[in-house]
């Protein structure tokens, strides 16, 4: 029985629950269109654009120009990236001279630059019996 139990154990102990992670994206110009989420796992993974989840969320909620968003993660270490997708073509949108039209944020940073930012800048880490909340604020250049 006491060897039932330390397996059952271990096998608790190492088994990946998924985390409730609370997004919430302020800054939301329009109720037009929706919001399309890409979720990475990894550098390499950002670096080379092969989000772990893509996900696109009706706006239906929005109160204030801020949507709340509950995500199940794992525990780990993950970077969002927000658009504001308001023609719904599933991608960002830029004038002839590349000036983004659409809105786009980063989990837990402000973007303040022209580039994109690097991994570990946007990145935050999913933690067991924690509460995980990532604040992402929209940009607009236009």
């Amino acid at each position: 029985m006491k060897l039932l139990l330390t397996i059952f154990t271990i096998l608790i102990l190492n088994f990946d629950f998924s985390q409730d992670v609370i997004l919430k994206i302020e800054n939301i110009k329009t109720s037009d269109g929706f919001i399309r989420l890409a979720i990475y796992d990894s550098e390499e993974n950002y670096n080379e654009d092969k989000p772990l989840q893509l996900k696109t969320v009706d706006k239906k909620n929005l109160k204030d120009k801020s949507i709340t968003i509950s995500l199940d993660l794992p525990k780990g270490v993950y970077a969002i990236k927000v658009l504001d997708d308001t023609n719904k073509n599933t991608k960002m949108d830029y004038t002839l001279v590349g000036i983004p039209k659409e809105g786009y944020g980063f989990s837990n940073y402000i973007h303040s630059g022209v580039a994109l930012p690097k991994f570990y800048e946007f990145s935050f880490s999913v933690k067991p019996n924690q509460k995980n909340l990532v604040l992402v604020k929209l940009k607009y250049w236009l």
